[in-house]
C-alpha cells in the first residue's frame, strides 16, 4: 500500500495467509549497532497494527473431504511402471507411465493410485493425503532400500511432512534449497522494530537528494513474515512512479 504524501508508507508483504494472534512481549531488536523500541500490551492481531489485515482469517480455509493437492511420485525400480487411478473398477483408470525417476501432478486427497509393471504386477498403492505429498515406489527390494538415493528421497519426504505439520501449508520451493545469501531480518514478535539507515536518501526532484534515509522495519506479522516501512519513498519519487505507470495502466 502506498500513499503519495510526505508520510509515504510502503508495505513489504511476503505472503498473506494464516496470520495468527500472538502473545507479545516487550522485545526490541536492532541491527547490531543500535536497537529499536517497542511497547506492546495484551494479545495482538495484525489488524490492530495494520487495518489492511482485517480480511485475513486466523484459521485456514477449506475443510472439505476432498481437497486439491500436488503429489510427487518416485519410481526407483529398474523398469517403467504404469499408474492407475482406483475408480472402483478392478482395472482402474490408466493415468500414464513413469519411467525411472520422478513425476509430479495435481490430484485430490482421498484419491487412490496404484502402480503396475508391464507384466501386470502391482508394486505400490497410495492414498493421497495432504499431510504426505511424496510417494516412493521401491517394491521392497533390499538393494533399493539400502541405496543412498533412496535414503535421500526418504529424507526429503520427512522434511515435506514435517514442514506441512509445522506450518500448515506445503513446501513450494526446491529441495534442498540453497541457503540465503542476503540478510533476512528476524520477525519474532509483533511490533518488533529494526532501525535501518541508508546513505542513499530520498530523491526530492531534479538534482536534489536528502543526505540519508533513516527508518525502521516494523514487524506486523510473524507467519507470514510481513514488515512495515514508513516513509520509504518521497512524494517526488511516488509521483515519478505514477507517471511511469500511466503509460501502461
Amino acid at each position: 500500500k502506498m500513499t503519495v504524501s510526505p508520510a509515504t508508507t510502503a508495505w513489504l508483504v511476503l505472503a498473506a495467509v494464516g496470520i495468527e494472534a500472538v502473545e507479545p512481549e516487550a522485545v526490541c531488536e536492532g541491527n547490531g549497532s543500535s536497537s529499536g523500541e517497542c511497547t506492546l500490551e495484551g494479545p495482538v492481531h495484525p489488524s490492530s497494527i495494520s487495518p489492511w489485515a482485517d480480511y485475513i482469517t486466523e484459521t485456514p480455509r477449506g475443510n472439505a473431504k476432498e481437497m486439491a493437492m500436488s503429489a510427487k511420485f518416485i519410481n526407483m525400480l529398474n523398469e517403467p511402471v504404469q499408474q492407475f487411478w482406483d475408480d472402483g473398477t478392478p482395472q482402474g483408470k490408466y493415468q500414464g507411465g513413469i519411467h525411472k525417476g520422478e513425476m509430479t501432478h495435481g490430484t485430490y486427497t482421498t484419491h487412490v493410485f496404484f502402480f503396475k509393471t508391464k507384466k501386470g504386477e502391482e508394486v505400490a498403492r497410495f492414498t493421497m493425503s495432504m499431510e504426505d505429498p511424496m510417494y516412493i515406489i521401491h517394491g521392497n527390494k533390499p538393494e533399493i532400500l539400502a541405496s543412498q538415493k533412496y535414503k535421500d528421497y526418504v529424507k526429503e519426504r520427512e522434511f515435506l511432512i514435517k514442514y506441512r505439520a509445522e506450518n500448515g501449508q506445503p513446501w513450494l520451493s526446491v529441495y534442498p534449497r540453497d541457503p540465503p545469501i542476503l540478510n533476512i531480518w528476524p520477525a519474532t514478535r509483533l511490533g518488533a522494530s529494526h532501525p535501518i539507515v541508508s546513505p542513499h536518501g530520498h530523491w526530492q526532484g531534479g538534482e536534489t537528494y536528502s543526505d540519508e534515509y533513516t527508518g525502521a522495519l516494523v514487524t506486523v506479522s510473524i507467519k507470514p513474515k510481513v514488515f512495515l516501512i514508513e516513509n520509504l519513498l518521497s512524494e517526488a519519487e511516488c509521483d515519478h512512479i505514477i507517471e511511469f505507470g500511466k503509460k501502461t495502466v
